[in-house]
């Protein structure tokens, strides 16, 4: 199984991130998502959980995991 480590961020912080960093939304949830590991993502990530209330989420992955069926 793949875990999945994500931030989330209140509806509009994204945007407010975006604008600090100078970079656009896109790149910021790419950040938040972990698709991106360069120091820029891992600055994004560390003010969106520090600055903006983000929270930290481990998601698990049950694809293709037949454990969890009935």
């Amino acid at each position: 199984m793949k875990d999945l480590n994500w931030i989330v961020v209140s509806y509009g912080k994204v945007k407010e991130i975006a604008e600090l960093f100078d970079v656009t939304a896109a790149m910021v949830s790419k950040a938040l998502r972990g698709k991106s590991s360069t120091k820029l993502a891992d600055k994004i990530r560390y003010a969106a959980i520090n600055n903006y209330g983000g929270q930290k989420m481990q998601l698990v992955s049950t694809r293709g995991n037949n454990e969890n069926s009935l």
